[in-house]
């Protein structure tokens, strides 16, 4: 079966047919790392954030977190995850719905002059794991598409490498009515026609909406209803001190079958992406039934299939853009 780059998960390499699957991750032994605590330092002119080491580490992760400090965007964003709460909100009557120009989920929009940036930490550890950040602003090209140039930094625990930065490139266009790739180089390899069509073309319309499409039955658990909106109810958003009164939204396939399921958390006054991490369906890891159980009240339940707060990597992973995380 042919492999197939794919554009709505937003990860750099997904399989699509024959999903990719891992076994158990590696488990640190208890007791042999504790979450590094980071401060902002406002005595301290343009030199952003600094570390203050809460007890001892070992070099497996945090070594490799710290190297990513070498990269000159390394003290633009916090180094371990902020406190980060959800709850549910009432929407005030009505059906909430939020315009959000972004390439879905790449947090860009494909307008001129344009930036962004995610960064991605692991909920277990609290580390940083990847970074993404336009290279530079968005431009406009010839064809009435615009260029987009993304770099990527990601940073495995307990390799002892230095971070491995990818460039992504993107042609695209923001009509009335949605934002739309119009070309694709990743790795190296730039998209022929078949799959920019198969996996890239299938982008939602920039309204999004919560048309009651996602029932839900209790916590964490919906049914699926003939209506076609992403939207599942207003939360309030808390990164650190800021809050923001969000849309929810799941990017549930429309493709019979199980799938990877995105959540994004779109601000209701400015139309852009605060959060989004993803779910897994159970079913895809050996290992679903221990990491279920070792993280009550992370899981999604949707149709009666049980998914796992957790990525394609076998981590709990959240990213946070730039509009989530204050700069120092």
């Amino acid at each position: 079966m042919r492999t197939r780059l794919v554009r709505r998960m937003g990860y750099r390499w997904h399989l699509r047919g024959k999903h990719l699957r891992h076994s158990a991750p590696a488990r640190l032994p208890k007791g042999t790392m504790t979450r590094p605590e980071v401060h902002s330092d406002p005595e301290r002119s343009g030199s952003g954030w600094h570390l203050q080491l809460a007890g001892t580490t070992t070099r497996v992760g945090w070594a490799a977190s710290i190297r990513l400090m070498d990269h000159p965007w390394a003290f633009h964003y916090p180094v371990s995850l902020p406190p980060v709460r959800v709850a549910p909100t009432g929407s005030g009557g009505g059906t909430p719905a939020v315009r959000c120009e972004e390439l879905q989920w790449w947090f860009v929009v494909p307008r001129a002059g344009e930036t962004s940036g995610a960064v991605w930490y692991d909920r277990d550890t609290g580390l940083l794991t990847r970074v993404r950040e336009t290279a530079r602003p968005v431009a406009d090209v010839d064809d009435g598409s615009v260029l987009i140039e993304i770099d990527e930094w990601s940073c495995d625990h307990g390799l002892s490498d230095s971070p491995t930065p990818e460039r992504i490139t993107f042609n695209a266009s923001l009509t009335a009515d949605r934002a739309e790739f119009r070309g694709v180089t990743m790795g190296g390899r730039q998209l022929d026609a078949a799959d920019l069509e198969d996996g890239w073309s299938g982008v939602g319309p920039c309204m999004i909406v919560d048309d009651g499409r996602y029932e839900a039955l209790g916590s964490s658990r919906y049914k699926v209803t003939p209506a076609s909106g992403k939207g599942a109810g207003v939360v309030t958003l808390q990164v650190g001190r800021q809050s923001f009164q969000c849309l929810r939204v799941l990017d549930l396939p429309t493709l019979g079958g199980e799938d990877e399921i995105g959540q994004a958390l779109i601000d209701l006054g400015t139309g852009r992406t605060v959060a989004y991490w993803q779910y897994r369906p159970s079913g895809w890891d050996a290992d679903a039934p221990r990491w279920i159980a070792d993280h009550p009240g992370a899981g999604l339940t949707v149709d009666g299939i049980t998914y796992q707060r957790r990525n394609c990597t076998g981590r709990d992973e959240i990213a946070l853009t730039t509009f989530g995380l204050a700069r120092p």
